[in-house]
């Protein structure tokens, strides 16, 4: 038995300046298919997840402009006028929480003080930009 996992993700700007992101995601389990009835299986579920969020942009309105993969399955509903993260604290990720790191020891700062895990997204890029302009040494 094998599971397949299908995610869509489109974010798009809106008139404002701001986005809005809409995704999908639909798993399933299949019984004893060949790679090639995997592969179909996945293909259908993967065009079901884009027609969701195609219906769901066109019932808010929005043109339908940048589109691209879901990462990790995240699955985000739309926001009028919003960012597209609905309101909700998207933590750093660990590619952030690596750099933070790497650019804290280069600078001969200790990384501990800057508690990347509990930073948002924003603030982790905030603060690498931050360590990049610094001096080595200075904090």
């Amino acid at each position: 038995m094998a599971k397949i996992t299908a995610h869509y993700q489109k974010k798009q700007s809106d008139q404002s300046y701001g986005s809005q992101m809409v995704g999908a995601s639909i798993e399933v389990e299949v019984e004893g298919d060949s790679p090639e009835g995997v592969k179909a299986s996945l293909r259908r579920l993967f065009e079901l997840a884009k027609q969701a969020v195609n219906e769901q942009l066109a019932a808010v309105g929005q043109p339908q402009q940048a589109s691209r993969p879901a990462a990790s399955g995240q699955s985000v509903a739309p926001k009028p006028g919003g960012n597209g993260n609905g309101g909700h604290r998207i933590p750093s990720t660990q590619a952030q929480r690596k750099a933070i790191y790497a650019i804290a020891k280069s600078k001969g700062l200790d990384p501990a003080q800057f508690n990347a895990d509990s930073l948002s997204v924003k603030e982790a890029s905030s603060l690498i930009d931050q360590l990049k302009s610094q001096q080595a040494g200075s904090r």
